[in-house]
């Protein structure tokens, strides 16, 4: 398995189950893994062209001592970073958010918490998170700063994922279609503060169905996406929506058991140019339940 992953699992969970968990969390972090680097090699060429320029404006600067000890002010500028995780139980209402049964389902599978397993992990070339919290119980957060300009930023990017999920069992050819209600909290805060300086913050769900390591179904859902640069800050705070994420995501499978992960993901990075930047992308989640809807 891939460096980097933790997974929690039930007790109640055999060894072969837990293997075929273990199997699709490691598919799963090599997907996205690959798909996030191959976007940051597109990016590479842009990033030479940006730090050529910001070096040579930096020459520039130097020799104007008032422009330098104007842009070194506006670099110490901190940012305003939304405070903790704030995980709880959802409100007593909020199951009575559901998914209405269709006429054609044979039958709904209703799985609440403690789930089967739960588990995180962040990108290997990044930092981890300032911090993270999830557990079998669905409550799932995630607070991704990077950059000096904010407090507890780290020095290279953070692209973390958390999540929960549940092992799916048929004896024969069905349709499924898959649904997770969920009480969800999020927000974003960037500033680049400088030339040449940047900032970006993105946020969002996910959601796979696999069988062992291969993906069958999966899905994700951004949030938001916000990038500022040159003199630029943005904030933003969402709090305590009912969303339904998957929401219908579904085929044919045949006989065996498979794996259904829902999850979020935080993602931060910055550059600091001439001056500073910071950046903090906070997501929090808690699943009320996991639906897999049955069809004959």
């Amino acid at each position: 398995m891939p460096d980097g992953i933790e997974i929690y699992f039930s007790a109640s969970l055999a060894s072969d189950q837990r293997e075929m968990v273990e199997q699709s969390i490691a598919s799963a972090v090599e997907r996205t893994r690959a798909e996030a680097a191959a976007a940051r090699a597109r990016s590479a060429e842009e990033d030479k062209l940006r730090d050529a320029i910001t070096a040579r404006l930096a020459t520039l600067i130097r020799a104007d001592t008032g422009v330098a000890e104007t842009l070194e002010g506006v670099g110490k500028r901190p940012i305003k970073a939304e405070g903790s995780l704030r995980l709880r139980g959802p409100p007593g209402r909020a199951r009575d958010r559901v998914i209405p049964v269709s006429p054609t389902d044979s039958s709904v599978e209703l799985r609440r918490p403690p789930y089967d397993f739960a588990w995180r992990w962040y990108h290997d070339e990044g930092a981890p998170p300032f911090t993270q919290s999830g557990d079998q119980e669905g409550r799932l957060g995630v607070d991704a700063r990077a950059g000096g300009g904010v407090a507890g930023g780290a020095s290279r990017f953070v692209h973390a994922h958390i999540g929960v999920g549940c092992i799916v069992r048929t004896d024969r050819p069905i349709a499924v279609e898959l649904f997770a209600p969920r009480l969800s909290r999020h927000s974003f805060a960037i500033g680049a503060h400088g030339i040449g300086a940047s900032a970006t913050s993105e946020g969002g769900l996910e959601a796979t169905f696999m069988r062992g390591g291969e993906v069958l179904m999966a899905g994700t859902f951004p949030w938001w996406r916000r990038h500022g640069s040159g003199l630029s800050e943005h904030e933003s705070v969402r709090t305590d929506f009912t969303s339904v994420f998957p929401g219908g995501m579904g085929g044919r499978i045949d006989p065996g058991e498979y794996t259904f992960n829902v999850g979020i993901w935080a993602f931060a990075d910055y550059s600091s140019g001439i001056g500073s930047a910071g950046v903090q992308s906070l997501v929090e989640s808690n699943i009320i339940e996991m639906q897999i809807h049955r069809r004959n």
